[in-house]
């Protein structure tokens, strides 16, 4: 019985962590680097908190993500430094969208320090 106990613990656990609501964006490419980009969490509105994910799929992976909703102009909004993520191998976004949010606003980042790529929200 409680080894019944236990495997059940760890499958909803398990299910748990897998059940992040994804939304593709799209794919991407910066320089020599192609990334695919999603969304884990609620979709981007004035104020919200959410999470987007750069994946890179060619080129290797790039020292550096930093990355910002709003508008190309520099200080627009907060940028963000993603968190590389190992066990994923990919580079993890955790932003808050700008109140009010900008006519036109995309997601913005720069790879490497020096290019910068951006693509439409969904």
């Amino acid at each position: 019985m409680k080894q019944t106990s236990l495997f059940l613990i760890i499958a909803a656990t398990l299910c748990g962590c897998a059940s992040k609501d994804q939304t593709d964006i799209g794919d991407t490419t910066v320089g020599p680097y192609t990334f695919h980009i999603f969304r884990e969490g609620p979709a981007c509105t004035a104020g919200v908190a959410t999470d987007i994910v750069v994946k890179p799929t060619a080129g290797g992976k790039p020292s550096s993500v930093v990355g910002w909703v709003g508008l190309a102009t520099p200080g627009s909004s907060a940028q963000v430094t993603a968190d590389y993520d190992s066990g994923d191998g990919d580079f993890d976004t955790n932003l808050t969208c700008p109140d009010p949010m900008p006519t036109g606003a995309k997601f913005f980042f720069t790879v490497d320090g020096t290019m910068t790529g951006s693509i439409d929200l969904k």
